[in-house]
Order: C-alpha cells, then sequence, then structure tokens
C-alpha cells in the first residue's frame, strides 16, 4: 500500500530492452503513462497493482516508444504561423499585427498578442459554460502540457505556443481546462462536459498532439 507521495520504481524489460518505469501514486482516478528519455513515467491512484500498471504498460508499449513526427517550428526569419496562418516577418515587423525593434521585444509583443486572443476566449466560454467566478489567466512557457487549471489560486495557465494554432484548436484547450472546474478529474462525467462545448475535442487534440496548426 502506498501513500499519495509515495514513489516507486519498477524494474520492464520489452524486446530485450531493459526500462525503469517510475511510478507517482496520486490521488487521481486513472493510470496516465509517459515516455521520454529512455524510461516510463506513470500516474496512478493510491493502491494500484504493479501488475495492473504493466499490464496496461504492456498493451500502450508500442504506441509510447512510437517516434513522433518532428515538428515544424512555426517561427523562422522571414516569416511566422499565428492562429494557425502564416505571417511574413519582415523589417521588425510582423506584418499586419506588432513590430519590435529587437528578439527579446518580439517575444514580449508576441505574448502580449496571445494574450488579447488567449482572455477574448477564456471569458466567451466562461460564459457559455455558466462560470461566474472568472479565472485569472497566466502565460507559461510549459514543457509537457498546453494548459493547466490551479484549484488553490483559481487560474488558467496556458502556453505561449498555443498562438501558433487555429483558434478552434485554442478553445478545445480552454475547454477542457475550463471543464475542471465543475469535475477536477478526467472521468467521464468530465469528458461528458469538454464534449458538449467542444464536439469535435478529440480530432483537435490530436492534431495538438501532432503539431498541425490547423
Amino acid at each position: 500500500m502506498y501513500n499519495y507521495s509515495m514513489n516507486k520504481t519498477i524494474n520492464y524489460t520489452k524486446n530485450g530492452i531493459d526500462y525503469n518505469v517510475i511510478v507517482t501514486y496520486k490521488a487521481i482516478h486513472n493510470i496516465i503513462y509517459r515516455y521520454h528519455d529512455n524510461a516510463f513515467y506513470v500516474s496512478a491512484p493510491k493502491f494500484t497493482s504493479q501488475k495492473l500498471i504493466l499490464t496496461n504498460l504492456d498493451k500502450f508499449y508500442f504506441r509510447l516508444t512510437k517516434p513522433r513526427p518532428v515538428k515544424d517550428n512555426p517561427i523562422k526569419d522571414d516569416s511566422i504561423i499565428i492562429l494557425g496562418q502564416s505571417f511574413v516577418r519582415q523589417n521588425s515587423e510582423v506584418i499586419g499585427l506588432f513590430s519590435y525593434k529587437n528578439e527579446d521585444q518580439f517575444t514580449i509583443q508576441l505574448k502580449k498578442y496571445a494574450r488579447r486572443i488567449f482572455t477574448n476566449e477564456l471569458l466567451k466560454y466562461e460564459e457559455l459554460m455558466g462560470i461566474k467566478d472568472h479565472y485569472q489567466l497566466k502565460i507559461r512557457d510549459m514543457k509537457t502540457r498546453f494548459g493547466s487549471n490551479s484549484k488553490l489560486t483559481h487560474s488558467i495557465s496556458l502556453q505561449l505556443s498555443l498562438i501558433h494554432y487555429s483558434l478552434d484548436i485554442i478553445d478545445s484547450v480552454i475547454v477542457h481546462e475550463l471543464a475542471h472546474y465543475f469535475y477536477f478529474d478526467h472521468s467521464q462525467r468530465f469528458y461528458n462536459v469538454v464534449y458538449k462545448y467542444c464536439p469535435n475535442y478529440d480530432l483537435l487534440h490530436k492534431k495538438l498532439r501532432k503539431g498541425e496548426f490547423q
């Protein structure tokens, strides 16, 4: 038996290759698997058996270890993809959107533009979903996810790189995070809320994971 904060490392061999499986037991309902740097990282509900973790890992092994396609860089010297569309970068200006003096200011201006877009969409979906206690918006450089919902600070964080994706893909992330207002888990009840306000969520999430900007 393990408490919420206990971690455990399991040795796992597949196709003649030895792996470490690092398990973190949390107050969640589903088992979550991730793979990077030749190790598997598992978040699991407390009391989940090692046998169940490894049985599921056998099922997901090839999907998890399959090389992902290299994503196109949305920011180039002469262009940038914003909201799924390509804009020209020329003479310290993103033509039609904003100007800047140097690369540091370019990032600042891009973040300001993203904040306007994200704020409008967040307010729109808060109203649609009947959420009257407005969330604080944070824009962060997150490495492993595109959005998060903090119950402690009543804030929603969105990854800056979302600004490169089309508006419907951005909205799918916002709906996902706002759905946690009703259910702070990933249960079927939670996804019923997601699908109510974003019926094509699965398709949009797949595009997001693949780095397809529109």
